[in-house]
């Protein structure tokens, strides 16, 4: 995770050259712009699933959900990954069964949403990459973050902007702070889209000036 920015000028620029390099390296890449949408309706149906009397069952069963023909040992490591961190949150005391259900079919529905973008024609050792741009502002979310974070992913969570917070806590965490703080919530994809920091950082320095001047 990296707070705030080295430098607001070059910031958007920059991001633009991590994305172009990691697709020159082949790396596989997903970019989330401020949160990861919410499962549809038709990607929570797809989740085979029953009713559910003890936790243990619950998990078994639904881990069965993550299915990679293509790759059986990446399967084995999702399916660990996946109970690992649904073991890790059942022991908070506020958790009860109905609740880590719905959290572990989020997960499902992401983890099919984003396994083809992430894993195609995956092998041993290739990392694929996955950016959140943004804070990660809610529990879900932060379950998958954990959970990509345990399989062959590396996971960068941009936070430029200062004023807003990131509830991911993780062991895993690695977390880089800068000074200084830039609105913006969009990934620079295009050379088109490199402008959106330097208009960000322009605004800020012009509404910085009027500021100095009504208190000057």
């Amino acid at each position: 995770r990296i707070n705030g920015v080295e430098d607001k000028l070059t910031y958007a620029n920059e991001l633009y050259k991590l994305q172009v390099e990691l697709k020159n390296n082949k790396r596989r890449v997903v970019i989330v712009d401020g949160s990861i949408p919410a499962p549809t309706m038709e990607e929570i149906a797809a989740v085979r699933r029953r009713n559910y009397a003890k936790q243990d069952e619950m998990l078994m069963d639904l881990s069965a959900n993550i299915s990679y023909t293509a790759n059986i040992e990446l399967q084995r490591v999702m399916v660990k990954a996946f109970l690992d961190v649904l073991l890790a949150e059942a022991k908070l005391p506020e958790m009860n069964l109905n609740k880590l259900t719905n959290k572990a079919v989020y997960m499902l529905c992401w983890i099919s949403r984003y396994q083809k973008e992430l894993f195609q024609n995956w092998k041993m050792p290739d990392i694929s990459c996955f950016i959140h741009m943004g804070p990660c502002q809610n529990e879900n979310e932060e379950l998958f973050l954990r959970f990509l974070a345990r399989i062959p992913v590396d996971v960068l969570i941009l936070n430029p902007n200062l004023n807003t917070k990131c509830i991911l806590r993780d062991n895993l965490l690695y977390e880089v702070n800068f000074g200084e703080s830039l609105p913006m919530n969009r990934f620079p994809r295009e050379d088109s889209d490199i402008h959106m920091g330097t208009v960000a950082y322009h605004a800020e320095r012009e509404l910085d000036g009027l500021m100095y001047q009504d208190t000057g």
